[in-house]
């Protein structure tokens, strides 16, 4: 079945799958290994101003944020709770960071948080994750962030099925190398014995 069109994911949502899919683990391309390139792939998804530079340890911090949020995803795909050292871990790293927030003129409640101008690099992208992960679990958009099931993807991705049950970014790749994977292991050392009926 063709996924439905109409429901994209909120902005949030996309900026948390921009930046946990800036590793390919399939490819083995990670935006997040070179100071260069980590700066230019976040200026590219609106994480980070353009001129902004990052170094070694920034993207240190960064990759290890990228992997958190992908655990939380990960729960949202097995339909676990989120485990309180990932949440804590998270919130340590995060702790720098200062978020503004937007308010709507009509009522003053809020509308947005974002991150307050005047931070080093890290700690912009830092309170942009931080502030989309926010946006996101106020809605019913958080619980559709998942991470593919398939341990040696794990790409974040919106489910958009109408049960919330999706486990793969793709069926037709890693869905069926999972369930092959699974079907093999259930039969090895089958051949040759007879299956009970």
């Amino acid at each position: 079945m063709a996924e439905p069109t109409a429901m994209a994911p909120p902005p949030a949502v996309e900026r948390l799958e921009a930046f946990a899919n800036t590793f390919d683990r399939y490819n083995d391309d990670d935006a997040l290994a070179a100071p260069d390139g980590g700066a230019q792939g976040l200026v590219a998804v609106g994480l980070l101003p353009a001129g902004a530079a990052l170094g070694a340890r920034d993207l240190a911090v960064l990759r290890r944020a990228r992997e958190l949020v992908r655990e939380l995803a990960s729960a949202n795909t097995a339909g676990r709770p989120y485990d309180p050292a990932t949440i804590a871990e998270l919130g340590e790293i995060t702790a720098g960071g200062r978020l503004s927030v937007g308010l709507h003129a009509a009522d003053l409640l809020p509308t947005r948080l974002e991150p307050a101008a005047g931070q080093t690099p890290l700690v912009t992208v830092l309170s942009a994750v931080l502030a989309s992960i926010h946006d996101a679990a106020g809605t019913d958009a958080w619980r559709r962030v998942k991470a593919c099931a398939n341990t040696d993807c794990r790409w974040l991705f919106y489910d958009r099925s109408r049960s919330r049950t999706r486990r793969w970014c793709a069926m037709k790749a890693c869905g069926n190398i999972v369930k092959a994977r699974a079907y093999r292991q259930r039969h090895r050392g089958t051949a040759g014995r007879e299956i009970p009926r």
